[in-house]
């Protein structure tokens, strides 16, 4: 099997700030849509979104909703 049919696959882990702000959100489309956005990070994260610089250097910016 090929490895662009069967691509590694990475575990998600969220920080316990970034679980407050997520239960702080009501609008269940906005909830659906930054479920969705996080789920598709397991494949290739370093492939998307835009890469910062300075103290922030090997993370990434991605646009989840809106």
């Amino acid at each position: 099997m090929s490895e662009s049919s069967n691509p590694l696959e990475y575990e998600i882990q969220l920080t316990p700030l970034a679980l407050e702000m997520l239960a702080v959100i009501k609008d269940r489309r906005e909830q659906a849509k930054l479920a969705e956005r996080i789920d598709q990070l397991k494949t290739e994260p370093e492939k998307q979104g835009k890469a910062l610089v300075d103290n922030l250097a090997g993370f990434r910016s991605v646009r989840a909703v809106g």
